[in-house]
């Protein structure tokens, strides 16, 4: 059921927000219409296009996978189900007598302060949300200092470009560097990139392999994630002793976003770094049969 949403003016000046295409930020906007009030909706491609874009000539696919690079939802399953929920739906909407009708992912965090509404009373929370300080404030620097740690730098891609190997033939960067950047906004550590790039110039020089068309295109490299087959050898050695890994998870948990600090990758990765007792005291161990 299509609900009415208020467009609180914050939201126009958030800064992963602003990153998306104009396109993007309408269906940002529109999928709050058809989410329930935990900001939740099935992830079915073809109705959101049909609800939120009907009239637009767009590929509805592409605009979600931007929405996700730019951390404006995030999609996952529940119970055989595929939803999508919006991660900062709460940030600016507060409805007065929520409904909630789906599952929510078991990272997500139902806890929050209670606003005080304009009337006084507090019996009600407001329709969206308000600038006030408290433990709610405390939560969104948080949430901030998570996405911001996630946001790509320039000389991050620099770097990595100087690292790559060269080849003989074409190595277009500009794809290369748009397919870094998306990654990054992902959560992909852009040292791990990095790292791995180093370690395949090392691999090729002893091969002989450098300046021929046995090395792929950057785009080509990323795109197909080779770096992960590097990042492991890459990154065993340089592990700092004193990664607070509880924290890190912690924060994977609640926000789905694995922190820049930390070396390696996500636990979904091969090139995950943290302790495998440290994941599984969180429930992250990854069932590596399953995954092959």
């Amino acid at each position: 059921m299509a609900r009415i949403r208020s467009v609180h003016p914050g939201q126009w000046k958030s800064g992963e927000f602003l990153e998306c295409s104009p396109l993007a930020r309408l269906l940002a906007l529109a999928l709050r219409n058809i989410a329930d009030d935990h900001g939740v909706f099935r992830w079915k491609p073809k109705t959101i296009k049909a609800e939120c874009l009907p009239a637009d000539n767009c590929e509805i696919d592409a605009l979600l996978a931007e929405l996700i690079a730019n951390e404006q939802v995030k999609r996952y399953a529940s119970e055989g189900k595929d939803y999508g929920i919006i991660l900062d739906f709460t940030q600016w909407q507060r409805p007065k007598k929520p409904k909630y009708v789906h599952p929510v992912p078991e990272w997500f965090s139902t806890s929050t302060e209670p606003l005080p509404n304009e009337s006084g009373t507090d019996t009600e929370n407001p329709p969206q949300r308000k600038e006030v300080g408290g433990r709610r404030e405390e939560e969104e620097e948080s949430s901030r200092s998570v996405a911001k740690a996630t946001r790509p730098d320039a000389s991050d891609f620099e770097e990595f470009w100087k690292a790559y190997p060269r080849r003989d033939g074409p190595n277009p960067r500009k794809p290369a560097e748009s397919k870094f950047i998306a990654l990054v906004k992902t959560g992909v550590d852009p040292a791990v990139m990095i790292g791995a790039a180093r370690e395949l110039t090392s691999q090729e020089t002893a091969r002989g392999n450098i300046g021929t068309r046995f090395i792929p295109q950057a785009i080509t490299w990323l795109s197909q994630q080779r770096w992960s087959d590097h990042a492991a050898v890459a990154f065993a050695s340089d592990v700092p002793k004193e990664v607070d890994w509880d924290a890190v998870c912690e924060s994977y948990k609640k926000y789905g976003i694995w922190s820049k600090h930390a070396p390696g990758n996500d636990p979904g990765s091969p090139s995950c770094l943290c302790p495998p007792e440290i994941l599984e005291k969180h429930g992250l161990l990854p069932n590596r049969s399953a995954m092959q």
